[in-house]
């Protein structure tokens, strides 16, 4: 018995540590979108909860002109990719997640006397 209530909590922690495993997806529909500063020009992207439906990841200019990244996910309940933005000239950038009609953005600014600065998700 004890056994049992040890493999239970440990599956508990997994599914707390992990959220883009398989055995514990997201109850919720939405698409959850973290980006996470790693270094001066770098972010981890990492997408849980896509229920397994084509999502697009776009970075481009503010005003959609150029496209600089581009990734079609499919048939994933998760993503995760680090990308390096040292090549980007500075300036402002959006940063797009699309599945179906919900949306997720994100403004990258970046700036030679400020760096790499990262607007809230909407």
């Amino acid at each position: 018995m004890k056994f049992m209530s040890a493999m239970l909590a440990f599956c508990l922690l997994l599914c707390a540590a992990a959220p883009a495993v398989a055995a514990c997806p997201n109850p919720t529909s939405e698409v959850q979108l973290t980006v996470t500063r790693v270094a001066e020009k770098t972010i981890d992207l990492t997408l849980t909860n896509l229920q397994q439906q084509r999502t697009t990841v776009t970075i481009q200019s503010l005003d959609g002109t150029v496209i600089y990244f581009q990734e079609n996910v499919k048939k994933h309940n998760g993503y995760h990719k680090r990308l390096n933005l040292k090549d980007l000239p500075n300036g402002k950038y959006l940063l797009t997640i699309q599945q179906g009609r919900e949306k997720r953005q994100q403004v990258i600014v970046i700036k030679p006397e400020l760096g790499m600065l990262l607007s809230t998700i909407r």
